[in-house]
């Protein structure tokens, strides 16, 4: 043990006596015996740190061939939606697609349109730009929790290969969370460091010498304020880690809190401020907040609840290629009980082990990181959009891979810390990290391929989530553009026949979706923001476009006019309507059907 103590305080001192020596403050035995192996360990963390993060950049270079997909669309070319047009500083003032409050993520699509055109490459190449500053502002980040560079290196590697950066990077709209991640690993560093910096101005002042540490107190005070800011305006997911300020101040080197009682830093109530700001905006800009109820049943919330829990369980520790695309985690029809109950047993357990290593001091700091930035999103309150995915996961992938980083390092956790000599127990260790970096690389492998365009994530949508009925939509209409009318139509009937039974016509379907029963039948299937008459009807056109070119024109009336009924401004399946009417020889209802768009479009007569 005092050979294990000997070795940890070597490899602790160098950083922290670099930073006291660049401060005039004082220097341990340590790293003043051996200056040139403090400098040289430094650098030869920071070339790991970058070349790790370098290949995780070069990991998704795939993604520069990638199409728009999903909302990029809205970020890229709405203006309206997106909340803002080529004014950056706009984009404060409203709301993205008139529902979230995101103003960083529209801003820098305002800005960089300012220096390149629309072609998504460009866009792919900022996501990529983003996603080396934040892992390798999260490499110094965990560097500075655990004061060990080997279990840093650790903990930013598994990080920078999780395959949640294929969602956050190949996606352009994805690029929130890896802003969101990138200012919470400097706002964490800067604290920390700011923390470190006070103590020892502590010290020279209780041993009568004037702290000349000035400049770098307020270089990394400005610097986590600032990123704290930028981090709340870019996901509101981060607002709980303002709480963690204290904790990331106050001394965590030791692998156990000392027993010499540590003065709480005050200090860190500065850190309120960024968060009262977001909030008082917040209020200014959403002046009338309604959100979408789910209506769910006490037992049935608590399902869901479960669920949630053991999704995001699995996209923490063993994601699976199908986890990185689902978004309704099952119908509320179909009760899931095993599911939950995995999810609250790995509450449990997770709860448990907060309890059991809370004198740990920076294992209480990680998993109370993942904790809050988790916790806002399993569905307590229920999500208005998707109810659950692995995007979310981003900012609380930072605490799991510090603590996987712990458990397979060095053995930070007090009950495995004292087989660390045994050098079997070694090998398991880094056959554990070889084995866990191996399975991220190759999900992150295969996912890539699926984020290309719209037609390969839809596909893999609906492989992960079978129950998600705007994926097989959107799947119908890749196959309807591709000429493939029967694997078109097969999907949209599928379609059909998850919303109204395959027994139903589509005269029935005009009375199922006025119902009020279909409300909840349509956001179990999609999410709660979606209406029936506003989505449905477009299904139901397509389904009816499919139909005509099938040559099937009787049927495709039916479907065209149920749309109509329901949506009767949907110039497109008027104009089919019309087109199927001509086909069999009805033209002077063909001609009605004109008249009346021309009369909808304002048209003269």
């Amino acid at each position: 043990m005092a050979t294990r103590k000997r070795t940890q305080q070597s490899d602790d001192a160098p950083q922290g006596n670099a930073n006291n020596s660049q401060e005039g403050a004082f220097t341990s035995s340590a790293s003043s015996s051996h200056p040139k192996g403090a400098v040289a360990r430094k650098r030869l963390f920071a070339i790991i740190a970058l070349v790790v993060t370098l290949l995780s950049t070069l990991l998704h270079l795939p993604s520069l061939r990638g199409e728009l997909i999903t909302d990029d669309i809205v970020l890229v070319s709405d203006f309206e939606r997106r909340g803002c047009g080529e004014d950056p500083v706009a984009c404060f003032s409203n709301l993205i697609g008139h529902f979230y409050y995101r103003p960083m993520l529209p801003a820098t699509f305002a800005f960089g349109q300012k220096f390149h055109d629309n072609r998504p490459v460009w866009f792919h190449a900022e996501n990529l730009a983003m996603h080396f500053l934040a892992i390798l502002a999260a490499f110094y980040a965990f560097r500075e929790v655990f004061r060990r560079r080997r279990t840093a290196i650790i903990a930013g590697t598994i990080l920078a290969l999780h395959p949640v950066n294929v969602t956050i990077t190949s996606w352009i709209g994805g690029r929130t969370d890896t802003m969101a991640l990138g200012f919470m690993a400097l706002y964490a560093l800067g604290v920390m460091r700011l923390g470190r910096i006070i103590r020892v101005a502590r010290r020279q002042r209780d041993r009568g010498k004037p702290p000349i540490m000035r400049k770098s107190l307020i270089l990394w005070l400005s610097l986590s304020l600032l990123a704290l800011l930028a981090a709340v305006f870019t996901k509101e997911q981060s607002m709980g880690l303002v709480f963690l300020a204290p904790l990331m101040a106050m001394s965590v080197r030791g692998a156990v809190v000392s027993s010499r009682k540590q003065r709480f830093p005050i200090w860190t109530a500065v850190y309120v401020l960024p968060a009262a700001v977001f909030l008082l905006v917040v209020l200014n800009v959403m002046k009338e907040l309604n959100f979408d109820h789910a209506g769910w049943s006490v037992p049935l919330h608590i399902e869901m609840v479960g669920r949630t829990l053991a999704y995001y369980a699995s996209e923490f520790f063993l994601p699976t290629v199908n986890d990185q695309h689902v978004s309704t985690i099952g119908a509320w029809s179909a009760h899931l009980y095993a599911r939950a109950a995995i999810g609250y047993i790995v509450a449990v357990a997770w709860v448990t082990l907060i309890v059991r290593y809370w004198s740990i001091r920076r294992v209480r700091l990680l998993m109370l990181w993942s904790s809050l930035c988790i916790g806002t999103v399993l569905n307590v309150i229920p999500i208005p959009n998707a109810l659950a995915a692995p995007f979310r996961t981003a900012v609380a992938m930072f605490g799991i891979a510090g603590l996987l980083a712990a458990l397979l390092s060095c053995g930070e956790f007090i009950a495995i810390s004292r087989q660390d000599r045994n050098p079997n127990i070694a090998r398991l260790k880094l056959a554990g990290v070889a084995g866990l970096l191996i399975w991220y690389l190759s999900i992150t492998a295969m996912d890539l391929p699926n984020w290309q365009n719209e037609w390969t994530y839809s596909q893999a949508e609906v492989r992960a989530d079978p129950n998600f009925v705007c994926a097989r939509a959107s799947v119908g209409s890749g196959w309807y553009r591709r000429g493939n009318y029967t694997a078109a139509l097969a999907k949209f009937d599928e379609c059909t026949d998850m919303l109204f039974g395959k027994e139903s016509s589509p005269d029935e379907y005009v009375k199922m979706l006025r119902s009020p029963e279909m409300l909840p039948v349509m956001q179990s299937m999609s999410t709660l923001r979606y209406r029936p008459m506003q989505y449905i009807p477009q299904v139901i056109r397509e389904r009816g476009r499919t139909l005509q070119a099938l040559g099937r024109y009787e049927d495709a009336i039916k479907n065209l006019r149920a749309s109509l009924t329901v949506s009767p401004d949907d110039t497109d399946a008027r104009t089919a309507l019309a087109d199927c009417y001509d086909a069999i020889g009805k033209h002077d209802q063909a001609q009605s059907v004109r008249h009346m768009e021309d009369v909808l479009q304002g048209k003269p007569l």
